[in-house]
């Protein structure tokens, strides 16, 4: 069966993400570990799902039951992932202000 899902655009993207400091993310599970930011991570795993993103990866982000050094790459490969679909980074949004 093959999943219809909806072209996403960077604007899209950024709807559905909004809310989500990637770049903060990243430093804080650096930082705390998955532990700390399961929550977060659970979240980014279903808007991820929600804008399409299908890779493997995006299932063992959401995997409680995975060794959080896997999680954690997971969440690299599905922020990889979400890039693609123009994801706006923290950089973006400095141009954009600019």
């Amino acid at each position: 069966m093959t999943r219809k899902t909806t072209p996403t655009t960077p604007t899209t993207t950024a709807r559905a993400l909004a809310g989500v400091d990637v770049d903060r993310l990243a430093g804080d599970l650096d930082r705390y570990g998955v532990t700390a930011v399961a929550p977060e991570l659970d979240d980014l795993a279903r808007r991820a799902h929600a804008l399409g993103v299908a890779a493997p990866s995006l299932q063992v982000l959401a995997d409680t039951t995975a060794p959080d050094v896997v999680r954690a790459r997971a969440f690299g490969h599905v922020v990889r992932h979400l890039s693609h679909l123009g994801m706006p980074s923290s950089a973006d949004a400095l141009v954009a202000v600019a």
